[in-house]
């Protein structure tokens, strides 16, 4: 089997197709790598496997109150995230489409990419 098989089996285990959020959680420290357990437990109870993936990410460089949690395309930035905030993140944003402004200290979302086919 190939490179180009394995990457392909890969893509259709992360269910990137089927992707509608993409949460990244810092887990540079031991709060974060117990936080990605219940971002994990919640998305299975709520029924968005197929929608939401999870990504570790090592250090986003501003843990002044971390776990610091980035929710893309939104680009919403929450900290301070502790188990009980996951879920309501979850149930809320992931699930309902409405961040939770309480922990929300910056957004930047992603704009589409417009090609150069697209402008012609």
């Amino acid at each position: 089997m190939g490179r180009r098989d394995k990457l392909l089996r890969k893509v259709a285990k992360r269910r990137l197709a089927s992707m509608q959020r993409h949460v990244l959680i810092c887990v540079d420290d031991d709060c974060g790598r117990k936080l990605l357990k219940h971002f994990r437990k919640a998305i299975d109870t709520a029924g968005l496997r197929a929608t939401a993936s999870l990504t570790k990410v090592q250090c986003f460089g501003i843990c002044t109150s971390g776990p610091i949690v980035v929710v893309y395309p939104e680009g919403t930035w929450y900290a301070g995230v502790t188990p009980a905030v996951a879920h309501k993140i979850v149930e809320e944003h992931l699930r309902d489409g409405r961040p939770l402004d309480s922990h929300v200290f910056h957004r930047n979302p992603l704009c589409p990419v417009r090609r150069v086919a697209d402008s012609a």
